[in-house]
């Protein structure tokens, strides 16, 4: 509980990591994946990819995956894991730049989970999940084609070229988030600078596009966008950020 209070509230304390420490024996032993999960997730968003337990638990989750995928292959059965599971994880293992096989092995077997899941009824996939397989994808083509290479051998790119283009609505900005872009967009119209709110760059929506020069975007990031009261990024906006640079932006 405190460890997932930490990682919804983005809170890194002294405590973090040795309690990650002790829990992370438990649940490999209790082959809980989504508590497996939560740890792949918070050692991901607070940095703890050189803890000793964490090839544990990333070997642990291959081993669900590999068995739970093989039972649907030969029972015909689906859905052994939520789709926020899937996400969570799936952002988790594609968050860190640093080769790592352990953590690859495990990117393929849950792509491969996902597709076996649910090929041939995409439409059941929720937004929000075929957004983090859009970003699991274009992560995959700038930084880790050995891993692309391994999910063609085994007939999942075609899943996710389906996704590829999948524009799903996004939500509407918070109140306090619009009110903030219109400033932003207030003062850049003062500047001169030609602009547009929400430029979709997908899996991606840029805050704001400048129009006056070359792949120039611009990210109204709050607090809510870092770890605590630092000013580290949080998992998602430093994934936002790498990637979009990365691709010239």
């Amino acid at each position: 509980s405190y460890l997932s209070a930490c990682g919804r509230l983005n809170i890194h304390t002294a405590q973090v990591e040795p309690i990650f420490s002790i829990i992370a024996p438990i649940v490999r032993a209790r082959r809980d994946v989504g508590h497996l999960t939560a740890l792949a997730q918070l050692a991901a968003k607070f940095g703890l990819a050189d803890n000793a337990e964490m090839d544990h638990v990333l070997h642990a989750v291959c081993l669900f995956f590999e068995e739970r995928t093989l039972e649907s292959a030969s029972q015909g059965t689906h859905g052994y894991a939520s789709q926020v599971v899937y996400g969570q994880l799936l952002l988790a293992l594609v968050f860190s730049e640093e080769e790592s096989a352990v953590r690859d092995r495990a990117l393929v077997m849950a792509v491969t989970a996902v597709k076996a899941s649910f090929a041939g009824t995409v439409g059941a996939i929720d937004s929000r999940l075929v957004r983090q397989l859009q970003v699991v994808q274009l992560a995959c083509r700038l930084e880790r084609p050995d891993v692309l290479r391994t999910l063609s051998e085994r007939g999942a790119t075609g899943f996710l070229d389906e996704l590829e283009d999948e524009d799903n609505e996004v939500a509407p900005l918070p109140k306090c988030s619009s009110q903030q872009h219109l400033q932003v967009s207030g003062i850049l119209q003062q500047l001169g600078q030609r602009h547009r709110l929400e430029e979709k760059l997908l899996p991606y929506i840029a805050d704001v596009r400048l129009l006056s020069t070359d792949r120039r975007l611009v990210e109204i990031d709050g607090p809510l966008h870092f770890v605590g009261r630092t000013s580290r990024y949080d998992m998602k906006s430093m994934l936002k950020h790498r990637l979009l640079t990365k691709q010239g932006w």
